[in-house]
């Protein structure tokens, strides 16, 4: 949904059992327009979207966000000040097609995302 609109993939890595994915932002896109006018910050909402879809290019399954069970968006994610950013992604594959996930989503010292959660697989 976002993917290839609002955030482009530079780069998706797996080694040793982690996800690294380097990402970037169009700051043109139209989300910034409203939120908020004159100060533009990606929304919450969209970091775990694209937490989400990068997590289902990295498996090429979709999936389901069932539980989070801790989300802290820490430093504004302001385009006009950030641009890049990488997802760092600790999956724990379950037997019951569920992923269990711990990710930052952060540019240099800068930490936009903590995320502990379950996602579901949605097909086989």
């Amino acid at each position: 949904m976002l993917k290839n609109k609002l955030f482009h993939i530079d780069s998706l890595e797996q080694n040793d059992g982690l996800i690294r994915c380097a990402i970037h932002i169009d700051a043109t896109h139209p989300i910034f327009e409203g939120h908020f006018p004159g100060q533009a910050v990606l929304p919450g909402v969209c970091m775990l979207e694209m937490l989400k879809e990068v997590i289902e290019e990295a498996y090429a399954n979709s999936y389901q966000l069932e539980t989070a069970s801790s989300v802290k968006f820490l430093t504004m994610f302001t385009p006009l000040q950030f641009t890049k950013a990488v997802f760092d992604i600790k999956p724990v594959v379950a037997a019951d097609n569920k992923l269990s996930i711990n990710a930052t989503l952060k540019f240099e010292q800068h930490v936009f995302l903590k995320f502990n959660g379950t996602y579901k697989r949605l097909n086989s």
